[in-house]
């Protein structure tokens, strides 16, 4: 840090003792003239003058521009500068918080003090501005990026959009021309902006009452492309199935985009109508028409949901999401950036399988198992960064996680002891005996499909012993969609969207093949949901049962497949030697054909006692 930049810190002090922070006033200027602005100190609990808070991406650190606050020079990066060059007025003064300016960053005190503040800081602002970034050549965007969200915000359907048509036999069909192709491009510009890819940007959205998102000079609202995605399931979801022949003629890989970034939409959007509860009638009628419903999310679950989103400090992939945590188990808890990863990952899952009372949701997903960082293995892993197909994916199976009932409605308890030792209870299932590739994606094209495709087949044979055409689809595809339906008018155990499968639901021989030569499309909608959710990050295995699973890919032949009391769902596990009995690597949550409903946990039977290091 320059000495100018400890010398305005150290002019302007924060009390520790005091909810205060500082807050950086933006003088007027135009044009390419030089940022200057002031700094001063001001008191949350009694703050006499408002200001908006800001939400954008650092940029390179090594990329810098200085500005003028004061009698100082203080080095910011360029996306900041140019954001400041977009929010300042010609002729009034705009009071902003803005994180890398308003905060010492090399003061790890003054850092984990303030970063515990975000809740307050950012529930107490005017609004927030997000800033997306500018394109390089303005003259080049030939449509304003938000068009095509608000075309969705607008009610419109699919078939309006330009390109989609009639063929002589009434099908609508799509065929993209230039003016679809300016509106798409320029959406791009949006929908790819790396502000989407940053941990910090969630809280940063859900925290304020307003917001106002920006690229270059074009503006939108959160609230608009909240509409947006609404609106559009809507439309794809409802009983008028009115955008159902749409959807099914815009081309995949678009689909697919749009798909993924309405997820983004719709994550933050859950956390903001809880932080902010609706009054307005419409968007509660629309929430309703769509099945999405206003609730509280256990931490753990607002982790995993941005766990594709990424950040310079590994303790921030959880700090960065904390004023988000409502659980007894966090009302005490204040972030500090002088904990060891190891130390801030262990106590903050332990908080979560608290929160909780230990549901063992809080152990399904990626990011478990042997970790060379000396993470315990049963503790996440919350530094990776995991694609947002396998977030969707994972979400989903929390969210059927109630339609299963492999421990037979049998309790077990969970202790955690001489912290990195989790103790459970549970019975053996089966063993792996062979393991297939794993599958990150089912929208990654024809040929990465069709590889793991095939050698999936060929285990179930050999698993099956059979290689009846009939027999090994239906048995795959039982698997692959682990006996479960994407239903948009299902309600099953309170579970919306989701039931469990019929035999009427699997797919036929003609699009069973069409899949196995790699196209997704080909499979019926609501099955395709199903197997999406099951196959997603993860590998088939088989076991010496001669049944099939699904399982994290970290999975090896060996590897034990156990039913733990007070689970819906199976688990992997590796035992290991280390001078203790019953001794386990914790691997992963997982499907086995005919362990899910009980048939493991006979009533009567006692439990056994392992531990997972």
């Amino acid at each position: 840090m320059a000495s100018s930049d400890i010398t305005l810190y150290n002019k302007l002090p924060l009390d520790p003792a005091k909810k205060q922070c500082r807050i950086l006033n933006l003088l007027p200027g135009e044009g390419d003239e030089q940022i200057c602005a002031e700094l001063h100190v001001q008191d949350l609990i009694n703050a006499s003058q408002g200001y908006a808070c800001t939400s954008y991406v650092w940029g390179d650190a090594s990329i810098t521009k200085a500005i003028q606050i004061q009698d100082e020079k203080l080095e910011v990066t360029a996306n900041l500068i140019n954001c400041l060059y977009h929010l300042r007025h010609p002729e009034n003064t705009i009071a902003l918080w803005i994180d890398a300016i308003c905060i010492n960053q090399k003061d790890l005190d003054e850092k984990s003090q303030q970063v515990g503040m975000m809740n307050e800081i950012y529930s107490g602002c005017s609004a927030v501005y997000i800033w997306l970034g500018a394109p390089i050549y303005p003259a080049l965007v030939k449509e304003d990026p938000f068009a095509f969200i608000r075309h969705f915000a607008d009610n419109k359907h699919y078939h309006d959009l330009p390109g989609f048509d009639k063929d002589e036999g009434g099908q609508v069909v799509f065929r993209e021309n230039e003016e679809f192709l300016a509106l798409w491009e320029s959406f791009l510009l949006i929908s790819k902006s790396t502000w989407w890819t940053r941990a910090w940007t969630v809280q940063e959205t859900v925290l304020p009452k307003n917001s106002i998102v920006l690229y270059g000079n074009w503006k939108t609202t959160f609230e608009t492309i909240t509409r947006a995605r609404r609106r559009r399931n809507m439309h794809i979801d409802s009983t008028s199935k009115c955008c159902q022949e749409g959807l099914k003629a815009f081309s995949g890989p678009r689909r697919r985009i749009f798909d993924m970034f309405l997820f983004e939409v719709e994550w933050v959007e859950n956390l903001r109508n809880f932080h902010h509860p609706l009054q307005d009638p419409v968007i509660l009628q629309e929430l309703e028409q769509t099945g999405d419903k206003i609730s509280t999310k256990a931490f753990h679950e607002i982790v995993q949901t941005f766990s594709a989103r990424e950040c310079k400090d590994p303790r921030d992939k959880v700090y960065s999401l904390l004023a988000m945590a409502k659980g007894e188990a966090f009302d005490t808890y204040r972030p500090n950036y002088r904990a060891t990863i190891v130390e801030c990952y262990t106590d903050m899952f332990v908080r979560m399988l608290m929160e909780t009372g230990n549901d063992y949701r809080c152990l399904m997903g990626l990011a478990f198992g042997p970790h060379a960082s000396g993470l315990p293995s049963w503790v996440r892993d919350f530094s990776q960064v995991i694609h947002i197909s396998r977030v969707a994916s994972q979400l989903r199976r929390l969210l059927v996680f109630p339609l299963f009932n492999a421990a037979n409605g049998r309790i077990g308890e969970m202790k955690v002891q001489n912290g990195r030792e989790l103790h459970v209870i549970g019975m053996h299932a089966d063993s792996i005996t062979a393991v297939g590739p794993a599958i990150m994606s089912v929208h990654n094209g024809r040929e990465s499909l069709r590889t793991p495709l095939a050698q999936w087949t060929k285990l179930c044979e050999e698993a099956i012993q059979s290689t009846d055409k009939a027999v090994v689809r239906n048995t795959l595809a039982r698997t692959m969609c682990v006996t479960v339906n994407n239903d948009p008018f299902a309600v099953q155990n309170d579970v919306l969207k989701w039931r469990r499968m019929k035999e009427s639901d699997l797919p036929n021989d003609s699009e069973w093949q069409q899949f196995i030569d790699g196209d997704i499309w080909a499979l019926e909608r609501n099955y395709e949901g199903g197997l999406e959710m099951g196959v997603t990050g993860r590998s088939l295995y088989s076991t010496r049962a001669g049944k099939l699973g699904l399982c994290n890919p970290k999975g090896q032949p060996g590897d034990e497949v156990w039913v733990l009391f007070g689970s819906k769902v199976p688990f992997v596990l590796r035992r290991v030697a280390t001078g203790r009995e019953n001794s386990y690597q914790f691997i992963g949550d997982c499907f086995l054909e005919g362990a899910m409903d009980g048939e493991i946990v006979k009533d009567g039977v006692e439990g056994e006692r392992i531990i997972l290091v």
